[in-house]
């Protein structure tokens, strides 16, 4: 997310920029900086093109608003905020990607307890149909999080994020994705290039007999 009044528009753009994120082994910097990488910048922390600044995430939309940054990376809802409040947009995002993110279960569990994450993914799944259902859904699931204090935000935030989401939740199409996921990695260096995408993508994915 950049200010409204940024002459940055692309990944390109930010060569030489200073970013805010989280934290430097948050799920964005790692998924932001295959962008950065494709786009020819060096994404490396010390010696690179960036000037990485953490920021704690409550505060990524006032540092940016404030102009301490020129733009700033993270995980919803905490970078929306200024989009939300008008003042920020969106200029790269993982919206075109299959999936915006995963649920990873224990390896010990998977192989121990076969069918119960079977159970487990097939109920995630039919959360996910549920969600995708309707607007109304979304609400009901939105006000259950305020309820029991699941996500530290009001209803209506929580609400507004809900429907940026796609409900597409797969288990096959996700072994297809990971392939790819790992060779645009390497290009930032922080998986090894010599490692084989197919092997390693087969080594961290379980056929639990789910046939979606």
């Amino acid at each position: 997310m950049v200010n409204n009044d940024s002459p940055i528009t692309s990944y390109a753009d930010l060569k030489g920029a200073t970013i805010g994120v989280p934290s430097l082994s948050s799920s964005a910097f790692a998924y932001f900086s295959i962008g950065l990488a494709k786009a020819g910048i060096d994404v490396d922390p010390e010696h690179g093109d960036i000037t990485w600044t953490t920021i704690d995430e409550d505060s990524l939309g006032t540092r940016l608003t404030n102009g301490d940054v020129d733009a700033i990376m993270g995980s919803d809802p905490a970078p929306l905020l200024p989009v939300f409040n008008g003042t920020a947009h969106v200029i790269e995002s993982n919206e075109q990607e299959p999936f915006c993110c995963s649920v990873a279960l224990n390896g010990d569990f998977v192989a121990k307890r076969p069918e119960d994450a079977k159970a487990l993914t097939e109920a995630w799944l039919k959360g996910s149909d549920y969600l995708a259902a309707s607007e109304a859904n979304r609400k009901e699931i939105a006000k259950i999080e305020v309820d029991n204090n699941y996500v530290a935000a009001d209803q209506s935030l929580i609400e507004q994020v809900l429907e940026t989401y796609g409900w597409e939740a797969s288990a096959t199409r996700f072994r297809e994705a990971i392939e790819p996921g790992i060779e645009d990695f390497k290009l930032t260096g922080y998986i090894d290039s010599s490692i084989d995408a197919g092997e390693l993508a087969d080594t961290v994915y379980a056929d639990l007999g789910i046939n979606r």
